[in-house]
């Protein structure tokens, strides 16, 4: 029998392709990033899994992750 919680997180997925919008930041801990816009700070997935050494988006198909995972969010700031 599969969970209330399996069902979203598998329909959540098969909502994910190449055009969804992740956005991924690291910023210093400082007083100073608070001066600067926080999209300045905005990553690839990658970087920060390669600083943290996790696999952040891996129930992915992993094409789509690898896709998804190699780009820097350059969508608007609100």
């Amino acid at each position: 029998v599969m969970s209330f919680d399996h069902y979203i997180l598998a329909s959540d997925l098969n909502r994910i392709t190449t055009g969804t919008r992740v956005i991924s930041v690291i910023m210093p801990n400082t007083q100073a990033s608070a001066l600067q816009n926080w999209g300045t700070y905005r990553v690839k997935v990658d970087d920060i899994e390669a600083a943290t050494g996790l696999n952040i988006l891996n129930l992915l198909p992993t094409t789509l992750q690898n896709s998804i995972e190699s780009v820097v969010d350059n969508g608007p700031i609100i």
